[in-house]
């Protein structure tokens, strides 16, 4: 599939960004708690999984939009 102009120019940034947010990602990713944004704010704090938790979607298939680095399907 050929990418717009406009779809290479927005890419390009989002890959020069990646390289600032990995690094807090990293981070998250090793804490064993689920961060959300740009503030960390904890899962328990944001409730965005509801009171099942992370494990109502066990074995499902899921799509993260607009991810970063794709903490939660990890």
């Amino acid at each position: 599939m050929d990418l717009t102009d406009h779809a290479v120019r927005n890419r390009a940034q989002w890959d020069i960004w990646a390289d600032e947010y990995v690094p807090a990602a990293e981070r998250n990713w090793s804490t064993g708690d689920i961060r959300w944004g740009i503030w960390g704010i904890s899962e328990s704090d944001a409730g965005v999984f509801g009171a099942d938790g992370i494990e109502r979607f066990a074995g499902r298939d899921t799509l993260e939009l607009g991810c970063g680095t794709g903490y939660v399907s990890a």
